[in-house]
């Protein structure tokens, strides 16, 4: 499990988790645009709000505890690597040096509470048939692990998890080099590109993410009305279009860029900070998207 520190760490480096997402395989869609806003500072480190995950951390240890009696030997847990490149980090759940090959050990649990689709790519007790995002996750670490002179040459993880219907089970996973190498290419490729130019990549950030950008311009270049337009009318129909709402707002909020207000054939277009009294619940600090007609537009 995570401390504050090393939860500050990370947003100064790509994570196995923002491996996932740089790669489209993360399952609770964060893109490469969300690691992008996350990465220049634009919101604060990533919290996904997720009842199952936040499970899975605290059965964390039991897991551990798990693997570890079933090694018989005593985990190294907790380990937070840096790659000298300086671009990457890996917070292993474990490693297993003292067994008579040294390990990663990188726990996992999977529908506790609801059914991800990624469930069903847990394979066999013992192969290493595992969801894609897990594969890129746990590559991403071997290759951090593979910069550590202080660490013996390690090619394995173990892992182990939680699956609904299934209780304990564990899986045992060789590393693909290739794959290894492809994963830390597009991770520098990311950085480069991306964060040290500070230029977002294609794929728009989640509208969670978008919601919780700083802002720090007041009002931005024109950006396109059809945009505004299709969020109106989304807006309009509630109930069963809530979704198409997000995905269009989503794509407003995107091209607003770091401003709070820009202008739009016809009108203007505002994401501006509103403020909410305490009165039964605690006091917030909130946006609301709003769009102004131009008065000529109105008659």
């Amino acid at each position: 499990m995570l401390d504050d520190f090393t939860r500050a760490e990370r947003r100064r480096y790509l994570g196995s988790s923002d491996a996932a997402a740089i790669c489209l395989q993360d399952p609770w869609g964060r893109t490469p645009g969300d690691v992008w806003a996350e990465k220049t500072g634009r919101v604060s480190l990533h919290i996904t709000g997720n009842t199952a995950i936040e499970l899975g951390n605290y059965l964390e240890p039991a897991i551990l505890q798990w693997i570890e009696d079933k090694l018989g030997v005593p985990l190294r847990r907790d380990v937070f690597l840096i790659s000298p490149r300086n671009i990457r980090c890996a917070n292993l759940d474990a490693l297993a040096t003292l067994t008579p090959e040294p390990a990663i050990v990188e726990a996992k649990t999977a529908g506790l509470i609801g059914r991800p689709q990624y469930i069903k790519e847990f394979g066999e007790a013992g192969t290493d048939e595992i969801p894609t995002h897990v594969l890129i996750q746990i590559h991403h670490q071997l290759g951090v692990a593979h910069e550590q002179p202080d660490l013996p040459p390690i090619d394995l993880v173990y892992v182990p998890a939680i699956l609904l219907g299934r209780g304990f089970v564990r899986y045992h996973v060789r590393e693909d080099r290739d794959l290894t190498e492809a994963i830390i290419e597009e991770e520098e490729r990311f950085w480069r590109d991306h964060v040290v130019t500070d230029k977002p990549p294609p794929e728009t950030p989640s509208l969670r993410t978008l919601r919780a950008m700083q802002r720090t311009a007041e009002i931005a270049a024109t950006i396109d009305r059809r945009l505004v337009d299709l969020w109106l009318s989304a807006r309009e129909v509630l109930g069963g279009a809530k979704a198409l709402e997000d995905a269009a707002l989503r794509d407003v909020l995107a091209a607003l860029g770091d401003a709070e207000e820009a202008k739009t054939d016809g009108g203007v277009f505002t994401f501006k900070q509103q403020t909410r009294k305490q009165y039964v619940v605690q006091a917030s600090t909130y946006r609301v998207p709003r769009f102004r007609a131009d008065k000529e537009e109105k008659k």
